[in-house]
């Protein structure tokens, strides 16, 4: 099972009377791996939350991957969940690869990141799904733009070009999402050491670098993992910080 409770920060008392623990459960319509009669359900047992939470306008999110650890992993999927933070009640969710396999968000730990665009009706949220099916209703392998709360679907998606070779060797997005306040950009990096930068209005690629190398030798890949930061200098030069295994 996973649960969603809220505690009362001033005292430790469990408030149940916000209906805490929720239950954390969820289905989908698809036919992917696993699925049963046209519908996948969110399973516990092979889920770990391994993203950090993400509180917006009084709405919790919660991302999940599966474990992998000792079971059949092409039947694990990536979600994201919606809960109101004052009754626990969920107000949406969204299967990453609802016709297909994988897609979990796991982000190196790293929580999911919103933009509050000035005259926007609503923030979207961005979230990084690891490797998986591409294509039609599956965004495995991709930057996600996703509409927030009651409406919670995904709105567009980025997908490195080399998605196909990145899937077969394991090489997957592997960072949170990186948000620039001042910029209309989204980040997000992978286990071959690339990053992208992507257009957060249309999701196109704007910048594609060598951010990890491995100067060791041998053939393990530059992995970046966590997220990488940002600082502008007292000349406005802006700098990104990555750091690789």
């Amino acid at each position: 099972h996973f649960r969603l409770p809220a505690f009362d920060l001033a005292t430790g008392r469990e408030r149940r009377e916000m209906n805490s623990p929720a239950e954390i459960e969820s289905s989908y319509l698809g036919n992917g791996a696993g699925n049963v009669e046209g519908r996948i359900r969110f399973s516990p047992r092979k889920m770990l939350n391994r993203p950090g939470l993400l509180l917006l306008n009084g709405v919790i999110y919660l991302a999940f991957t599966s474990h992998l650890d000792g079971e059949p992993k092409f039947e694990g999927h990536g979600w994201i969940m919606a809960f109101d933070a004052k009754s626990l009640r969920q107000l949406g969710a969204v299967c990453t690869t609802p016709d297909g396999i994988q897609g979990g968000i796991w982000q190196s730990g790293v929580g999911l990141a919103a933009d509050s665009r000035e005259g926007a009706p609503y923030p979207l949220i961005y979230a990084v799904a690891a490797n998986g099916t591409v294509g039609g209703r599956n965004f495995a392998q991709s930057i996600l733009q996703v509409y927030p709360g009651q409406f919670m679907g995904i709105k567009q998606a980025f997908t490195p070009p080399e998605q196909a070779y990145q899937n077969d060797q394991d090489l997957d997005l592997s960072t949170g999402p990186v948000l620039f306040p001042d910029l209309p950009f989204v980040l997000g990096c992978s286990k071959d050491g690339k990053c992208y930068l992507v257009d957060r209005s249309n999701m196109r690629l704007v910048q594609e670098f060598q951010a990890g190398t491995n100067s060791y030798g041998g053939v393990r890949p530059a992995n970046i993992h966590g997220a990488p930061v940002y600082w502008r200098d007292p000349n406005h030069n802006l700098q990104l910080y990555v750091w690789g295994e």
